[in-house]
């Protein structure tokens, strides 16, 4: 038994990040000093980033650039670079004394190339290496087997219906 837990949130519905934000939110009333970072999402006006800022004890770190084009893309190598280098700044934050955790989109960056299956191993392998923290919460569609094989708990969210389905854009509040 372990003081440490892993916990995914997977699956192709809508409620991943807000499930994470839910467990923040959880570990807040405990004080627990939190390290937020997203990969693939770039936009810091959306509500749970104007929200969250308002906590002294969360780090927040968005590191993406919003959608990933086609590999084939000229573009793509700017998203590849930024994931990289925000995997870089995780490796460097993980050593830090957070009690939780959060790596929101990593699964998303794994499928469009931007990270590989051992860097993700090896942010795990962090988590696990350093004393203080206490709750990795990873998030993103398609989250590898040997991730989830090595979790405490995964809930996977699957999509009935979804508004962007039938050309309804985002609403403040509910989508951003």
């Amino acid at each position: 038994m372990t003081n440490k837990r892993l916990l995914i949130f997977t699956g192709s519905g809508k409620g991943k990040t807000t499930a994470a934000i839910g467990s923040m939110i959880r570990a807040l009333g405990y004080n627990w000093k939190i390290l937020f970072i997203q990969f693939i999402k770039s936009r810091t006006d959306v509500g749970e980033i104007i929200t969250l800022r308002q906590f002294s004890n969360i780090d927040i770190y968005v590191g993406g650039l919003g959608f990933v084009p086609p590999k084939e893309s000229i573009d793509y190598q700017k998203h590849y670079t930024k994931a990289k280098e925000t995997y870089q700044l995780a490796r460097e934050l993980f050593q830090n004394d957070y009690d939780m955790i959060v790596i929101d989109e990593i699964f998303n960056a794994y499928n469009k190339q931007l990270l590989t299956l051992e860097e993700i191993e090896i942010l795990v392998k962090d988590f696990f290496s350093n004393v203080n923290s206490k709750c990795l919460i990873m998030t993103g569609r398609n989250a590898p087997s040997s991730i989830i094989e090595k979790a405490d708990t995964v809930s996977e969210v699957k999509m009935l219906k979804h508004a962007f389905e039938y050309g309804i854009p985002a609403m403040e509040g509910i989508e951003k």
